[in-house]
């Protein structure tokens, strides 16, 4: 058996041994703290699925706009980044 296999077992130990020598009820700390766990997640969740929601919507219409053959004025930036000496594929000059 591997030292890296033993690393989460010893922390659990760990900290059983520390709850046990200090006579605090270890599970009672561990169920607050999973319920704020799940409080703080269930926060992030509407976060998440704005910023997912967006990115899928600059990615369709990026997506949209180079299918629809806009022409190069009506369509939004360039994400793509050319290395020096290569051709932005949506303009014709070369990068310096």
């Amino acid at each position: 058996m591997r030292v890296t296999d033993m690393i989460v077992p010893l922390i659990i130990m760990l900290i059983l041994l520390h709850g046990i020598l200090k006579k605090t009820d270890v599970t009672e700390d561990f169920t607050k703290g999973a319920a704020e766990g799940l409080r703080t997640a269930a926060g992030l969740v509407p976060m998440l699925v704005l910023m997912l929601t967006a990115v899928g919507m600059f990615t369709s219409y990026f997506a949209r706009s180079r299918k629809a053959g806009l022409p190069a004025g009506m369509r939004p930036p360039c994400a793509y980044t050319p290395h020096i000496g290569q051709r932005c594929p949506c303009s014709r000059q070369r990068t310096v």
